[in-house]
This record gives C-alpha cells, sequence and structure tokens, in this order.
C-alpha cells in the first residue's frame, strides 16, 4: 500500500508531539517545583532537531537543486515558520510587560533577537533572554540548516560524490559534533554546530531512506529501546550545560531519535503508539505549543504566586492547550491549507512499498 502526496504519517506527528511535550513537562516541573530535581525533558529539542534534518533531506534528495528551488524553498519556510514568531513577539511581549512585570527595554530586545533568528548566538555568550522567548534559540538551529543544507547537497553533487550522499552527511554531522566539544557549555548548547551536527545525522538518515529501492526493515528490540531510551532520557535528572550532555545525553538522544525514526519509516508496529490521536494531535500542533509554553508559563506563575504549586500547574496547562491551539488555527493551518507552506518541486512521493513515509510532516 502506498502513500499519496499530502497524506500525513500519524507516527511521525507522534514523534514530534513527544518531543514538544518533554519539553513543555520539563519547563512545567522547573517553574512550579514539581519535581526535586530539573528532568532532562530538553532531550525533546534534540529530538526535534533529528526528525526535522530527516524531513528536510527528503524532501531535497532528487529534486531540482536550483537557485528558484533554494530561494522559494527558504521563502516557503519563513511563511510557515515567520506568523508564530512574529505573533510571540508583538503579542507575547507586550503581555509580558503588562501582566506579567517584564521590563519593556529587555523585551523589546529579546523580540528583536527572536524576529532575526539570532537568540540563540545571545545565549551562547551568556546574554540569555527572558525565559519566555527562550525557546527560540533553536529556530537558529534550524535557520542555519534551512540555509546550509541545499547548498551542501549541491556541493556533494558537483564533487563527484553523489553516490554516497548518506556517507558524507554521516561526516559532516560527526565533525559538527566533534568541533563543538571543545567549546563552553552554553556555546556548545546552544550554538548551530554541535546542534547542526545532530540535524545532518538526521539528514543522512533520510538521504539512506530515500535511495533504498527496496522495503525498509528494521529491528523491533532496537525501535523499542529508542523509545524507552527517549522516556527514561527525559525524566532523568542532569543538567544541559554540562559534559554529560555533551558526550553521553545529546548522543544518546541523537541515536534514539534515528533508531526510532526508522522504525516508523519501516511501518514497525511498536511505533503505533506514537500515531495515536492524541500524541499525533499535539505534533501538528507542536510548533505552537513549543513556541508558547512558556509566556503562558510566566504569566500563571507571576499572577498566581502564592498558590499551590499543583494548582499553579494545572492552570498553566490549560492555558497552554488552550494558546497553542488557538495559535495552531489562526497562524499555522490556514497556511498549511492553502499549501503555501509546501514546495511542488520539492515535493516527493515516498512509496509505501519500500517503507517511506510522506513529506507531508515535513509542513510542520
Amino acid at each position: 500500500m502506498s502513500r499519496h502526496i499530502g497524506q500525513r504519517v500519524p507516527a511521525l506527528d507522534g514523534v514530534r508531539g513527544y518531543a514538544a511535550l518533554a519539553v513543555a513537562a520539563m519547563h512545567l516541573s522547573v517553574s512550579f517545583g514539581l519535581l526535586p530535581y530539573s528532568p532532562l525533558g530538553n532531550t525533546g529539542v534534540t529530538v526535534f532537531f533529528v526528525l526535522s534534518g530527516y524531513l528536510i533531506s527528503r524532501m531535497w534528495q532528487g529534486r531540482d537543486r536550483s537557485t528558484g528551488s533554494y530561494s522559494r524553498f527558504v521563502r516557503r519556510r519563513f511563511v510557515r515558520l515567520g506568523p508564530v514568531v512574529v505573533a510571540l513577539a508583538l503579542i507575547g511581549g507586550p503581555l509580558l510587560v503588562v501582566f506579567g512585570g517584564a521590563s519593556a527595554p529587555a523585551i523589546t530586545r529579546d523580540a528583536g533577537l527572536a524576529l532575526l533568528q539570532l537568540t540563540a548566538f545571545a545565549s551562547a555568550v551568556g546574554s540569555r533572554p527572558y525565559p519566555y522567548l527562550e525557546p527560540t534559540w533553536s529556530l537558529t538551529v534550524e535557520w542555519t540548516f534551512y540555509l546550509v543544507f541545499p547548498l551542501v547537497l549541491v556541493l556533494i553533487h558537483r564533487s563527484g560524490m553523489g553516490n554516497h550522499v548518506p556517507r558524507v552527511l554521516v561526516g559532516i554531522g560527526v565533525t559538527l559534533y566533534l568541533v563543538g566539544l571543545p567549546m563552553s557549555f552554553a556555546a556548545f548548547y546552544f550554538l548551530p554546530v554541535a546542534n547542526l551536527g545532530v540535524m545532518f545525522a538526521g539528514a543522512a538518515l533520510g538521504a539512506w531512506h530515500s535511495e533504498r529501492a527496496e522495503p525498509l526493515t528494521c529491528d523491533r528490540a532496537r525501535t523499542v529501546m529508542a523509545m524507552v531510551t527517549l522516556g527514561i532520557l527525559a525524566l532523568l535528572p542532569g543538567y544541559t550545560i554540562s559534559w554529560s550532555w555533551k558526550l553521553a545525553v545529546m548522543p544518546a538522544a541523537t541515536l534514539a531519535a534515528l533508531a526510532l525514526i526508522h522504525g516508523v519509516a519501516a511501518r514497525d508496529r511498536a511505533t503505533a503508539v506514537l500515531g495515536t490521536r492524541f500524541l499525533s494531535s499535539v505534533g501538528r500542533g507542536a510548533y505552537s505549543l513549543y513556541l508558547w509554553h512558556m509566556p503562558v508559563m510566566w504569566l500563571v506563575w507571576f499572577n498566581t504566586q502564592g498558590a499551590n504549586k499543583w494548582l499553579q500547574a494545572a492552570i498553566a496547562c490549560l492555558g497552554i492547550a488552550g494558546v497553542s491551539t488557538l495559535s495552531y488555527r489562526v497562524l499555522e493551518r490556514p497556511v498549511l491549507s492553502t499549501g503555501h507552506a509546501r514546495s511542488p518541486s520539492l515535493w516527493s512521493r515516498f512509496e509505501g512499498s519500500s517503507g517511506r513515509a510522506s513529506t507531508s510532516n515535513a509542513r510542520l
């Protein structure tokens, strides 16, 4: 059975949904002191990076790599991702000033960094933004990949290495990770260096899947282990700006995400849990959830100080669900439904007979 253009893969949405929930749960726990430690829900961002690299790679393999395609791709990425960031800066910022006790000059500066996709660079040098804008650091990494990856593909093919794209991408990913290791902890965590290596790892998997003519197969035990590993990592106590993150957590989360995505592409039954209505629905609106959960939590915390922490957390969850749903329906879904976020020149059909998944998920 084949999947047609425009048909979504619920399990891939579920992977994104898991990642968004892991990040939000970590911030919820830390903000309201729900746990006696800080869990490593940040691994959800690593999963985001791997999945994004995978999907963008599959969009580009075998497609037109002309200047026109590149400009259309960048423009449509902006149309797809820009509205939520603009709303976050122009609506979320003033709300934080009026109802959250934030400094107007500081919010203005941080909103400007977010709009210019520079939050990661500011964070890497110690100029951390208000918590409500912190998640935008990952967009710096994403945009660096969007701008660089198509050019890397062109260079690979022009250098005569077109028959070894997956291997070359793996080499680039490993090299970027190793280059990042000597950096400061903050630089390693925030900058598009090691994180870019994670995205290239996902891209390598996407390129390998695109090249295969035979059906994909996988070891179910490996898929289950990947799911368990990501679940454990998200709950473990830890600190992201540390040697343990550099040497153990990031590599483990990356490998687990790769194994999980491969399981989804190979239609491993173990990944059926990711395709449930709840997780896939969360995954479709994961971008809005990821960007809006922090400002909502900040506003709840600031205006309910002294209240029971579990009550605060419950109010925050309701607020996050409402705001992120509204953001998705008003700012994201209209673009997706009209097709402005997708490029026919980059669209490809992932044949079900070879275990390939639909690029429709790349619209998120």
